[in-house]
């Protein structure tokens, strides 16, 4: 009854000290973590393409509840984690009552870091794994104690399994799942132990490969996503001891599982560099808690006076953590956040083993007992802090601009809510992925590395792979909003590489107390632009693919792009009649011609005659009877002034005929209506290559290839070029 009672009052606290997380804007992390727990069941499936988290990690548990509850408000995910760090301080209870049997040491270990969640400067608000393996590391230990105790190898199995799950939740636990089983030989069920705990641990690994593979997913991914900072990091060490012979292999192994950039980035800084890290990062938090760690290193100290083997247990699960920590050489505060469990529960026992002789040891005694309850009390004061009005955006000791621009994300994100169709798809070119929650829009793409496409870095992750995706299945909606590193990219360096076309929609600003825009130290102005794709010029683009492919000759591929075009946009009326085309009409040019008239006969909108009179003229040029295809691409100009693929049409002819100045006249008219275009593009390079100028000519079949890389023309020119300008 009294350890109901406890844990009780334990979770009831520990929930009442989180409520003020309930009230913070999302952080990018949190966006990062939980973006496909809001679109599991909307598109977006796990452990398909590249959606691979690892099963039994942070999204797939938060996916999980997320998706049983139903409850859609985005404070789920700051519920889910109070209801998780509440379970892990009862955790810190029952570990501590299976090592000294005494409910209320446990239950002021268990309040101890109940405290210590809830103290800002230690950042337990944001989302982080660290933050997450505790718990089932706990777990572990506690079932390892009631395995070596009782003999009994359920509980060995079960050891095993907490073991495993702390491994999917990230990888550095590996270090402490392998360093557990030392503890079994100590026991005489040491061969069983090992046993059972090496197949449970292997088996919850071994699952998620076999379901993977079974539900057709990609094992690279999930490969990759899961276990990829051990292989990079075991890759480092390699390398630092020059251990030559292992380097091509792991090499090899690294190519396949990781990304090279995350460890090897924080592993290259010097040490200076690191301490400057720590000290920016830890020491707000220690200074808030230094009662705490002072009391976890006397109990050190009380280890040489009585020795305590679950205190030195407690000591070496503090060393493991700061060993994980140093395999990813991360010194941001979260990564430092599991060696409070061990330190809370060493806190706790020093407080009980001094207490007596405090009692006793007159002024000195109440001296340290009158410290004790200050430094508790400015724990508490800072604790209760929390809970005001002004600390609503506020995120431990960060700048009080990252919560602005974190609650600036939810307003742009109920703006996109407002202002776009749920089916929509967005880009946030930028750090916060929490903004594709807050808009309830998915990400344009479903890779991973996209949704926080820097990271870690100075640069965008696979620049090239990014720029193509973003080139072949542009979003509808485009979001700029870094805030972190100077990358020199705005829309209109965008739409020169990509060749897609945007609108501005809105702009969003931060701004200081004198109203005037803000901005951080490396000169990046918090001035955040939101852009809709030109759906007009984006169709034409789509169907420049469609025409490009017939060039070549292939078939299929021009079909895919016709009904692509009518999928996204179903009134598009050339596309339509270019598909009815092949479909019906694909080898009698007579028929073809009769069908395009009949139509004309039929219209009365202008921009569709106009098409129809277009496409007319085109198969007047491919029986090279020249005069009908200029009559037809007048009467297609008379109809739509803005059909700038007529004008172009025009001008092949004009420059065919040596007609040059009319020509470029007819090329410039295309040009500015339809900037996107890369035909004229390659034409103009055509009539600049028939002038000698082939160092001008190769910009604009460069241009052509930036808008459509596999325009055929632009490419077979370009190597002409080249090969003259050679010569």
């Amino acid at each position: 009854m009294t350890n109901v009672l406890a844990v009780t009052i334990l979770i009831l606290t520990a929930l009442t000290l989180n409520i003020p997380k309930l009230r913070k804007p999302l952080s990018e992390d949190d966006g990062n973590w939980y973006y496909l727990s809001v679109f599991w069941q909307k598109g977006v499936r796990m452990f398909k393409g590249y959606d691979n988290n690892g099963y039994f990690g942070v999204p797939w548990i938060s996916a999980r509840l997320y998706n049983i509850i139903g409850f859609e408000r985005l404070t789920f995910f700051y519920i889910f984690k109070s209801i998780w760090y509440s379970l892990t301080s009862v955790s810190i209870y029952w570990l501590s009552l299976c090592f000294w049997n005494d409910p209320l040491l446990s239950f002021v270990a268990g309040l101890s870091f109940a405290m210590l969640t809830a103290v800002p400067n230690t950042l337990f608000v944001l989302t982080y794994a660290e933050h997450f393996f505790i718990l089932p590391i706990n777990l572990c230990i506690i079932f390892t104690y009631y395995g070596m105790t009782t003999g009994n190898s359920f509980y060995f199995v079960l050891s095993g399994i907490m073991s495993a799950w702390s491994v999917q939740i990230k990888t550095p636990a590996l270090i402490f799942s392998m360093l557990l089983p030392l503890i079994f030989y100590f026991t005489p069920h040491f061969l069983a132990g090992v046993s059972y705990y090496m197949v449970a641990f292997m088996g919850i690994n071994l699952l998620p490969i076999y379901h993977v593979k079974r539900q057709g997913g990609d094992l690279n991914q999930y490969l990759h996503r899961t276990f990829y900072p051990a292989i990079e990091a075991f890759n480092v060490y390699i390398i630092k001891l020059k251990l030559k012979p292992l380097i091509n292999r792991i090499s090899k192994t690294s190519d396949y599982l990781t990304t090279g950039t995350y460890v090897k980035a924080h592993h290259n800084k010097d040490r200076k560099t690191q301490w400057a890290c720590f000290s920016d990062f830890m020491l707000p938090a220690i200074k808030d808690l230094y009662m705490i760690l002072f009391l976890a290193a006397a109990q050190i100290i009380l280890l040489f006076k009585d020795f305590d083997l679950f205190s030195l247990s407690m000591v070496l699960l503090f060393i493991i953590f700061l060993l994980m920590q140093q395999v990813q050489k991360n010194y941001y505060t979260p990564h430092f956040n599991p060696c409070w469990a061990p330190v809370s529960i060493l806190a706790a026992k020093t407080a009980f083993d001094i207490w007596p002789y405090l009692l006793n040891s007159g002024v000195l005694g109440w001296t340290v007992i009158a410290f004790i309850g200050i430094e508790c009390t400015r724990i508490g004061i800072t604790i209760i802090k929390s809970f005001s009005k002004g600390e609503i955006n506020s995120f431990g000791y960060l700048d009080p601009l990252f919560g602005k621009l974190f609650r600036l994300g939810e307003t742009i994100g109920q703006y996109i809510r407002k202002h776009s169709k749920e089916e929509e798809k967005l880009f946030v070119w930028g750090d916060q992925p929490s903004i594709y929650l807050y808009a309830g829009r998915e990400a344009f793409n479903s890779h991973i590395s996209y949704l926080v496409p820097y990271a870690h870095h100075d640069h965008i992750i696979i620049e090239d792979e990014l720029l193509n995706s973003l080139r072949e299945k542009p979003p509808e909606l485009l979001l700029f909003y870094n805030y972190k590193v100077k990358d020199n990219w705005n829309i209109k360096r965008l739409q020169n590489k990509i060749g897609i076309p945007y609108n501005l929609m809105k702009t969003f600003r931060l701004t200081d107390h004198r109203y005037k825009n803000a901005g951080n130290p490396q000169g990046i102005c918090f001035d955040f632009p939101l852009y809709r794709r030109n759906d007009q010029l984006y169709s034409e683009i789509l169907l420049d693919r469609a025409l490009n492919a017939e060039i070549n000759g292939n078939v299929h591929e021009t079909r895919k792009h016709l009904e692509y075009i009518l999928d996204i946009f179903p009134d598009n009326f050339e596309a339509s009649v270019r598909l009815s085309l092949m479909k019906e009409n694909s080898v009698d040019k007579k028929r073809m011609r009769d069908f395009l008239d009949e139509k004309i006969k039929e219209g009365n909108n202008s921009r569709k005659i106009s098409s129809l009179f277009r496409l007319l003229a085109e198969l007047d040029v491919e029986t090279e009877d020249f005069d009908n295809a200029l009559n037809k691409y007048e009467k297609a100009v008379a109809s739509n002034p803005n059909d700038f693929r007529s004008y172009n049409g025009l001008g092949e002819l004009y420059l065919s005929m040596d007609k040059t100045e009319a020509a470029i006249t007819l090329f410039n008219k295309a040009v500015a209506l339809n900037p996107y275009f890369p035909d004229v593009y390659n034409n103009v390079g055509v009539l600049l290559a028939g002038k000698g100028k082939y160092e001008d000519s190769i910009k604009f079949f460069q241009k052509a290839l930036s808008i459509l890389p596999t325009h055929t023309d632009s490419l077979e020119n370009l190597r002409a070029a080249g090969s003259h300008l050679e010569e």
